[in-house]
């Protein structure tokens, strides 16, 4: 409004609509709910509405026409506190599925690089609950498309008072401005559900504990208002102990006719006038009559006294079905991969968890230590094998012998397939001209387990890497790789620097024929840090070539 009125031409009616519209804005509900912390989204009365539809669909037994409910207030109480006791029972189930999901995330994660990212995901993950999670992982993902200025100068009067603001690099939106460590983010997403949003993981450094509230932590039950109550995870003696409530007894008697001389004023006193002559039959005597009235079964009908043992599934029947099991897990719903997945977990903790040996003692009382199968298998090569393993190992498919003079040599006859591991032909990897033909004007890094020196060189490098200033021009960089380029060879081109302490790499992968594989209908792709990091973490005994082109001028290749 104090623009227009500073402008040297004034428009007097687009001041007044400015005006009226500036008037009505608290009759706008979207608007207003959106600036109240933790309104999940919702716009009106939709959780009251949805919540009293389902109490009224309680107290009538599932019709929601309308309600001809009209009981005493105690037995409204109790059928509100068994609807309560039903709803923590559902919840209970639901954060218990919840809970056996975020065991999935955390071994996924594990097989995962160990980078800054997954570093972060690993700890959310630890103390969040699933639908916070997804939140905060949905964030994370979202933070390449923002920037951080952490020397931001939010007012020009006092330029010594820095602060850390979140810039958006796809629009020109003001910055958000975190004056402290403290401050909160003001945008719609992080107070909807009063968590973390995208700018406050990019101010605050990733995952913070403290800008969580209890109800987005991981836990496994609830406690609702039937907490506390006798037996409250029963039937619904214990809400009716709690309430003192006494349902109405009806008595049905089972009854035999009296004897004459009988005291029936003092005796069957609470019996009715028309049924004086009736008293109830003892419990004992029925017993004893219905035990005189079964028949006794011969001797040759008796049940066994002993019964068989209970063996678990063949071999051949577990086979077939992880078998059937693994050849339909890809057409599986979700909710079945899940279940899958927690009965594999459960078998992994069986197999890790089995004995690793057991004792067995003959009648002399002689006793000897008997390893397990797992045990055996974990055991290393050089241990002592027993007669027919050696015989197996020691088996020629095909053998010649060759008769000296003083000896007999016995050689196998089987020739050896040479194969290069870096283009698939028919020579020695030392001999491929592919190979030496990338090698010519580069720097060759061969990264393997056994060798780890060359791993600690190449990063070296990467650091003290000449790169050109500015990000240049293209698509976007790649923050992670996938799975399938992990383990293939790949060429350096060139490098970049953004900013002082980050910097970008143009690399080409090379195919498992030894040539470069078009990735995204082009031969070379910038990478940022992370997507390097797992290039370079190798962990393989078998090797994997790196060339350095950077080592000539960046000006040549151009």
């Amino acid at each position: 409004y104090e623009l227009l009125q500073a402008q040297p031409q004034r428009d007097m009616q687009m001041e007044k609509d400015l005006e009226n519209f500036a008037s009505g804005r608290n009759s706008f509900a979207e608007y207003l709910i959106a600036q109240f912390p933790g309104n999940l989204h919702r716009r009106g009365s939709s959780i009251s509405e949805s919540n009293h539809s389902s109490t009224i669909a309680h107290l009538n037994e599932g019709n929601k026409q309308g309600n001809n409910f009209c009981e005493h207030p105690i037995i409204l109480i109790r059928e509100l506190l068994k609807r309560q006791r039903k709803h923590s029972a559902e919840m209970n189930k639901i954060l218990f599925g919840d809970s056996q999901k975020i065991r999935y995330v955390l071994t996924n994660l594990e097989q995962q690089p160990s980078t800054v990212a997954t570093q972060d995901l690993k700890k959310a993950a630890l103390v969040l609950n699933l639908p916070t999670y997804e939140r905060y992982q949905a964030a994370k993902e979202r933070t390449h498309l923002y920037r951080v200025d952490h020397n931001y100068v939010a007012d020009q009067a006092s330029p010594q008072q820095v602060c850390t603001a979140v810039h958006g690099t796809l629009s020109d939106e003001p910055p958000r401005v975190f004056p402290n460590e403290m401050s909160r983010c003001d945008c719609s997403e992080r107070l909807a559900n009063e968590d973390m949003c995208t700018h406050e993981i990019l101010a605050k450094g990733g995952f913070n504990r403290t800008f969580f509230k209890a109800r987005h932590f991981a836990r496994d039950c609830v406690s609702g208002s039937t907490t506390g109550c006798t037996d409250s995870t029963a039937t619904t003696d214990g809400i009716d102990a709690f309430l003192g409530y006494d349902p109405e007894k009806k008595c049905t008697s089972v009854s035999f006719v009296a004897h004459e001389g009988d005291r029936d004023e003092e005796i069957f006193g609470h019996v009715d006038m028309i049924d004086q002559n009736v008293v109830t039959l003892s419990s004992s005597s029925d017993d004893a009559s219905r035990q005189q009235q079964t028949p006794v079964p011969k001797a040759g009908q008796l049940p066994l006294t002993s019964v068989g043992k209970v063996e678990p599934l063949r071999k051949a029947v577990l086979k077939n079905i992880l078998t059937n099991t693994l050849d339909a897990f890809a057409s599986m719903s979700e909710e079945d991969k899940y279940l899958v997945s927690e009965l594999a977990l459960k078998l992994q903790n069986v197999l890790t968890n089995s004995h690793d040996s057991s004792t067995i003692t003959n009648k002399s009382g002689l006793s000897i230590v008997v390893p397990s199968s797992s045990c055996i298998a974990t055991q290393p090569k050089n241990r002592l094998a027993p007669s027919r393993e050696k015989k197996r190992k020691t088996k020629l498919s095909s053998q010649s012998s060759v008769v000296g003079v003083a000896h007999e040599v016995v050689c196998n006859s089987k020739k050896r397939r040479v194969t290069c591991s870096f283009c698939q032909c028919d020579h020695r990897v030392t001999a491929c001209d592919r190979k030496q033909r990338f090698g010519m004007h580069a720097t060759e890094y061969v990264l393997t387990s056994d060798d780890l020196l060359t791993a600690t060189s190449l990063r070296n490098r990467l650091k003290e890497m000449p790169a050109i200033e500015g990000c240049g021009k293209g698509s976007p960089p790649f923050e992670s790789i996938a799975k399938e380029y992990l383990p293939r060879n790949f060429i350096i081109h060139e490098a970049r620097s953004i900013g002082a302490n980050s910097r970008l790499w143009c690399i080409s992968f090379i195919g498992i024929y030894g040539e470069v594989i078009k990735t995204h209908l082009t031969e070379r792709i910038w990478i940022t840090y992370d997507a390097m990091n797992c290039l370079v973490t190798h962990q393989n005994k078998v090797k994997k070539y790196v060339y350095d082109e950077t080592i000539i001028s960046p000006t040549a290749h151009h």
